[in-house]
């Protein structure tokens, strides 16, 4: 048994080292790209790829309200894990899980620009989190959201162990973007009274990558530089092993 078990793991490493050795060339273009393209300003952005560094102004439309805490807010993620304890581990699983973005407006010192983050992969900390459990009670606001979304607060006799997160992004964070300025859907073509107003950063229909995080360039480099390293060098080693283990057990190695 114990040795069937090990053939499965050794599969299973083959197969995570394979996806990570390929997710390692991945990060390694994109760490590329950060780094081989010039931030560009408001005023003077082209179309196609670029990488701006803006504060987050105000919404296209109107404020997005975030759940937990009732901010105001230009984008939102909450998650709400449950406690669970066995006798080997004790872990948190996400029982429920959200987010709503739209589009918004970014300025710097020479302009202002329309942002639509569908397709971005944003990266924000944690804004807000709250535990509720024995003798603890979610606040208002929270237990009313999770009446609305089904989520059981409560177990046969007492409040059940959760924790809340949200992630928001509020107008003024300073944001890092690499994204593809294409056309304003929103304005006519050619009626922008400044060049910017015809534009608008989104997700590229050739170039996919498209990048959101309110940390400065220098830091979102220094981990992809660590992702590229674990990605390719902790890929191949997981290949050679799990791979070398099934040539062992196939009586080939």
């Amino acid at each position: 048994m114990a040795s069937t078990d090990l053939l499965v793991w050794a599969v299973i490493g083959l197969l995570a080292g394979v996806w990570l050795f390929i997710q390692g060339f991945i990060w390694l273009r994109q760490k590329r790209m950060i780094e081989n393209i010039p931030t560009s300003k408001i005023r003077s952005l082209a179309m196609g790829l670029v990488e701006i560094k803006a504060k987050a102004f105000k919404p296209l439309k109107q404020f997005l309200i975030s759940p937990f805490q009732g901010k105001k807010c230009l984008w939102y993620k909450y998650t709400i894990e449950e406690y669970h304890k066995t006798e080997d581990s004790d872990y948190w699983k996400t029982i429920k899980m959200g987010e709503e973005r739209i589009p918004f407006y970014v300025k710097d010192n020479t302009g202002t620009v329309l942002v639509d983050p569908k397709g971005a992969r944003i990266e924000l900390p944690i804004d807000y989190e709250h535990r509720s459990g024995f003798r603890r009670e979610a606040p208002k606001r929270i237990a009313t959201f999770c009446q609305k979304q089904n989520v059981k607060t409560k177990g046969w006799f007492f409040n059940k162990t959760l924790r809340y997160r949200e992630y928001i992004l509020q107008p003024n964070d300073q944001l890092y973007i690499i994204g593809t300025a294409g056309d304003n859907p929103y304005v006519e073509d050619a009626t922008g009274q400044k060049n910017e107003d015809d534009i608008m950063i989104q997700k590229g229909e050739n170039e996919k990558f498209y990048y959101i995080s309110d940390q400065p360039e220098e830091d979102i480099l220094s981990r992809l530089k660590w992702k590229v390293v674990g990605g390719l060098f902790g890929g191949a080693a997981l290949m050679v092993i799990g791979l070398a283990y099934i040539l062992f057990r196939a009586g080939l190695f």
